[in-house]
């Protein structure tokens, strides 16, 4: 699905910029959807023999996130028959995000706005988060999606700060900025020279850096130890590492850009 940004900073071509750009908006959207409901089945099926295993065999050959990719792996080889597989895997679903050992939301672990260390606070599962970061969060996302123009897909949780929200943002973020960049640079979009709207590249690219920043990487390592610690069966503890790691990759691929646009 996705193939490894350059870690160079070497200016990027546009055509480079913009398909890199359309699968980082792709797989955000398919983390989105990982998180935001239950594997029936079906889909099920997809992961473990279909189209979606691909996806997976592509990823874990990446050793950035090979460790989150190859541990799905694991938990879809289970011998368990699909139908069995996919009701244990709804159970896990249940256990950690709604029943609350690991709730995918930031206002839950953002809870004292971060430590040190950037990771945000564990609560207790049955501990409300505090009203007024709580507050402070969903007001902050409730604005962003009002002033961006963005929307939310009816398939998604409604709340706000849920991750499969916030990574949906991220995909309409990258597909709209660019749509932005192409429109302002028709000539330039199809070509193979280098992108040489700098301002634009680095309003765009700085944007999405900030969003991981403050909206993703501020909480997940700590909700991907809670996957970790409570997932009986590895497949969303998988997922949350997988997470993780495309987001530190994502992070650099993104100060990259920026720093190609400053030379």
């Amino acid at each position: 699905m996705t193939n490894s940004p350059s870690s160079s900073t070497a200016t990027p071509t546009s055509a480079a910029f913009i398909s890199e750009s359309l699968r980082r908006a792709e797989l955000y959207r398919w983390f989105a959807g990982l998180f935001a409901d239950r594997l029936d089945p079906v889909l099920l099926r997809a992961y473990r023999q279909g189209p979606g295993r691909a996806v997976l065999d592509n990823l874990a050959a990446q050793p950035a996130l090979s460790d989150g990719a190859r541990r799905m792996e694991a938990a879809l080889d289970h011998g368990a028959s699909d139908k069995d597989l996919a009701a244990a895997l709804a159970d896990d679903f249940h256990v950690l995000f709604e029943k609350g050992a690991a709730i995918p939301r930031a206002s839950i672990w953002n809870r004292s706005g971060g430590g040190d260390d950037g990771k945000g606070d564990a609560p207790p599962a049955a501990e409300p988060p505090v009203a007024p970061h709580k507050a402070d969060i969903l007001g902050r996302m409730k604005a962003l999606l009002r002033h961006s123009g963005l929307g939310l897909r009816p398939s998604l949780p409604s709340d706000p700060d849920h991750v499969a929200v916030l990574l949906d943002v991220m995909a309409q973020t990258s597909e709209k900025s660019l749509a932005v960049w192409r429109k302002a640079h028709p000539a330039e979009a199809a070509s193979d020279t280098p992108v040489d709207a700098v301002v634009d590249l680095v309003a765009t690219c700085r944007e999405q850096r900030t969003f991981i920043d403050d909206n993703l990487l501020s909480w997940l390592p700590a909700f991907r130890d809670a996957c970790d610690a409570h997932d009986p069966d590895g497949f969303y503890a998988g997922v949350a590492t997988l997470l993780v790691a495309y987001l530190e990759r994502d992070r650099q691929f993104l100060s990259d850009c920026l720093g190609a646009a400053a030379e």
